[in-house]
């Protein structure tokens, strides 16, 4: 009886073993198969989806591989950028602090046209640009200047022909310090920048309905600072050429320091940074000119790190980081990467959440794969430090709840940011920084 009943369990294993091997045989063929249908770039995602996030979809991505980066000419120096502001109202009366009912009278680098009772246009005379130019308008602290009763616009002239007119972003309450924040305490109201290139003259104009022409009014005209020479260098944040990443850990990217972009830290306030919390992130875009070249980018962080600070009054850059059109990612505000340092990016919530800004217009041209990649890589290893996975659904930012973790400016104010192609990318950088992610019990403290 036990010989019989051993030989049937052998029996029973080997004809297991034999269903086994068909069917292996069997995947693999399917396997083939698939693998001649379906291109190589499908790939299908099996993660298990926890509550609350969003199923990893669209483009799809690698689990972030470490690649050599690549050098940039950044400047060998510290560069100050120059600044020239033109006032086209005359400035407050001497012990004056705020704008409020003071009435702007012009001077004589404006002009002014009435086309009703209660409209007004003042409009700048054409100023020089020598360089790689931004321009940006701001009045006084404290001037009543509702933000549905303004606009502003920017042309410029090239080789003796004006553009058209380009509207500038005035969003006053949206692209700002935090409220009541000891940041947005004496800063300037005014339009974001606006970075126009390599013209010969600019020309703005500030549109009014209703409101009162406000006091100090300045238009600020600001080109890169002059290097005496640049050096090719790689990213001096995140892992080297011949690091490998931790197999348990997200991997970090490689990014460009303020230093390598030229940041002269005698221009920021002096003090040390503000650090909150992080649970989310902003996408925004800094709509400008999308024709510049790898070696303009260190001048155009340079440029915005002047406006914000010393024509908009703000203690340093507004965003945390910037990422051009190439794809690489530039350390924005100081403080450390990877520590949550309170911006200057999405009034109401800099506290709560950091933001990223794409260097160029996304209103007139769609994102490189470049620029939506490396969003990707960014957000899912920063909001992995804070344990915040990428693809997270519903998410409490201050006093708001999101629908996700990383969110587009126009979701947290009435702006347009990010443009209207890259706005539509956000479900791709979602994707991405979810599945980039490693799991959190791994995570570093």
């Amino acid at each position: 009886m036990f010989s019989q009943a051993g030989q049937r369990r052998v029996g029973d294993v080997q004809r297991a073993r034999s269903r086994y091997v068909v069917s292996t045989q069997q995947l693999l063929v399917l396997g083939v198969v698939m693998a001649a249908l379906f291109p190589a770039s499908t790939v299908i995602d099996l993660r298990v989806v926890r509550p609350g996030e969003v199923p990893v979809s669209g483009s799809p991505v690698s689990a972030s591989p470490v690649v050599a980066p690549v050098a940039a000419q950044v400047p060998a120096d510290t560069v100050r950028a120059r600044l020239e502001e033109i006032s086209l109202t005359a400035p407050l009366a001497e012990g004056r602090q705020s704008g409020r009912g003071a009435v702007g009278r012009l001077t004589a680098e404006a002009k002014k046209a009435t086309s009703r009772s209660d409209a007004v246009t003042l409009t700048s005379l054409p100023q020089p640009v020598d360089g790689f130019g931004t321009v940006g308008l701001t009045w006084a602290p404290g001037a009543v200047v509702p933000e549905d009763a303004v606009g502003a616009d920017v042309r410029t002239l090239v080789d003796g022909t004006w553009s058209d007119w380009q509207a500038l972003d005035v969003h006053i309450d949206d692209h700002a310090p935090d409220p009541d924040s000891a940041e947005a305490d004496g800063s300037r109201p005014g339009t974001m920048e606006a970075v126009v290139g390599e013209v010969d003259q600019v020309q703005t104009r500030l549109r009014l309905s209703g409101a009162q022409v406000p006091a100090d009014l300045r238009l600020a005209v600001i080109t890169p600072g002059e290097t005496a020479t640049t050096r090719s260098e790689s990213p001096e944040i995140g892992p080297g050429a011949d690091d490998a990443p931790e197999p348990t850990q997200t991997a970090e990217p490689s990014i460009y320091s303020r230093s390598q972009w030229g940041a002269d830290e005698g221009v920021r306030e002096a003090g040390p940074p503000q650090y909150r919390e992080v649970r989310g992130g902003f996408v925004h875009h800094t709509v400008n000119t999308n024709s510049y070249t790898r070696d303009q980018v260190p001048g155009i962080i340079q440029s915005i790190y002047t406006y914000h600070v010393q024509s908009r009054g703000w203690r340093d850059l507004g965003y945390n980081f910037l990422i051009d059109r190439f794809g690489r990612i530039w350390e924005g505000r100081y403080g450390g990467v990877d520590r949550p340092v309170v911006g200057a990016h999405t009034s109401g919530y800099n506290s709560h959440g950091f933001g990223a800004s794409a260097i160029g217009n996304f209103d007139e041209v769609a994102p490189s794969a470049a620029l939506v990649n490396a969003f990707g890589t960014l957000f899912a290893w920063k909001l992995s430090l804070h344990g915040v996975p990428g693809n997270q659904g519903s998410t409490r930012m201050g006093d708001r709840t999101f629908s996700h973790a990383i969110m587009g400016h126009r979701d947290a104010g009435s702006t347009a940011c990010p443009g209207r192609y890259l706005y539509p990318e956000l479900s791709t950088i979602r994707s991405q920084a979810g599945s980039k992610q490693e799991a959190w019990a791994a995570r570093a403290d």
